[in-house]
């Protein structure tokens, strides 16, 4: 079982990795448009029941938007890390320690790109560290597939 730490240094440092991606994973231009598949799930973060969605294994593209730009502090290029799981082994999230249990992978989104993410087939879940909107793409038109949508705040 893998765990996210996400310590507030932590997130200072990411806007100074933001071209380092994990896994092989790339941030790029969607390369099939329109995508054979695009899926909006909506924000899915913490504490929240995370989205689900099933993948044949073919290359899936994340992007986010609706980071916050009106105040002072805040990035010009928004930021989200992206969690998955197992379907199997839902996550849960300690606020305190701001720990993710039952990783599989983490990844970091950068707003205006979209970023490749290599999944073995499989049911998975998948949250975000920010508040964010997610759209899950694929050239593949099974590529995602029985996708379960976040609860959307009201």
């Amino acid at each position: 079982m893998r765990i996210a730490h996400w310590p507030i240094a932590s997130v200072v440092m990411i806007g100074t990795l933001a071209s380092c991606s994990t896994g092989g994973d790339e941030q790029s231009a969607l390369p099939c448009v329109p995508a054979a598949v695009s899926i909006p799930i909506g924000q899915s973060n913490p504490p929240e029941r995370p989205a689900t969605f099933r993948t044949d294994g073919a290359p899936i593209y994340l992007s986010a938007n609706g980071f916050l730009h009106d105040q002072a502090f805040d990035p010009k290029v928004g930021l989200t890390a992206i969690y998955f799981g197992a379907a199997t082994e839902l996550p849960t999230y300690d606020a305190q320690r701001n720990i993710v249990t039952n990783l599989r992978k983490e990844v970091t989104v950068r707003e205006g790109s979209h970023l490749r993410v290599d999944l073995p087939r499989g049911d998975y879940w998948l949250w975000s560290s920010k508040g964010v909107f997610i759209t899950l793409e694929s050239c593949s038109k099974n590529g995602i597939t029985d996708v379960t949508p976040a609860p959307q705040p009201h």
